[in-house]
């Protein structure tokens, strides 16, 4: 994760693309093959035709080293293309030989949905869909690891971020404003209302001896 995380900000999930998103250049490089012999072969690349063998062979060099350096990039790519749920943002990021970050902060989030085709079922990925005040339609990631995981962690964050709110409210200290009353006083360090016989600001901790004596 290339993105620096806020004080106290803490990382739910971390999540990248699936493993099926860097083996399918070989999976289209053997799909390729097999319609490279399935075209050449009867076309002409017997055993003694040599021009045909050597069509056959550079198409196969071709498909090979073209294969290999897409499935290169694709497992550079899935390394470096993840998602990041923290308590108060999710984040996304991309780029191999750039870095694209995008941000979702979680207060701002209205929907999340994820979808599965038969195979992403099968194998545990999908694509999920995130909705907020900020943007006009959704912002889709797709091949997540275990998109419901994923839903499932905003959602919890989202309940979170609710709940320390309301009871930190209720138990704030409100700063007294009015005149200190006959049996109070006002201490002179701090300026909070404490008892007239206090001797000691239970604020500020200040001793107060004098200003006792001074008022007997």
């Amino acid at each position: 994760m290339r993105t620096k995380l806020k004080p106290s900000e803490r990382v739910a999930l971390a999540v990248q693309k699936h493993w099926s998103y860097a083996v399918r250049p070989i999976v289209v490089a053997l799909a390729l093959y097999v319609l490279l012999f399935a075209v050449l072969w009867p076309g002409g690349a017997t055993f003694g035709d040599l021009g045909g063998w050597r069509t056959l062979l550079v198409a196969f060099v071709t498909i090979t080293v073209a294969a290999a350096l897409a499935t290169v990039y694709a497992s550079l790519a899935r390394r470096v293309n993840i998602w990041v749920v923290t308590d108060l943002r999710v984040i996304a990021e991309s780029g191999v030989f750039t870095h694209q970050t995008k941000e979702s902060p979680i207060e701002k989030i209205h929907n999340i949905s994820y979808l599965q085709s038969p195979f992403g079922r099968l194998l545990g990925y999908g694509d999920v869909q995130i909705q907020t005040a900020a943007e006009a339609g959704a912002t889709s990631y797709s091949l997540v690891s275990n998109p419901r995981l994923v839903k499932d962690t905003i959602t919890a964050m989202q309940v979170a971020s609710r709940e320390p709110h309301a009871p930190a409210a209720a138990t704030e200290r409100p700063v007294t404003q009015t005149a200190p009353s006959s049996g109070t006083k006002e201490c002179p360090y701090c300026a909070e209302t404490i008892k007239a016989k206090a001797t000691i600001c239970r604020f500020c901790g200040r001793e107060l001896k004098e200003m006792r004596t001074d008022t007997q």
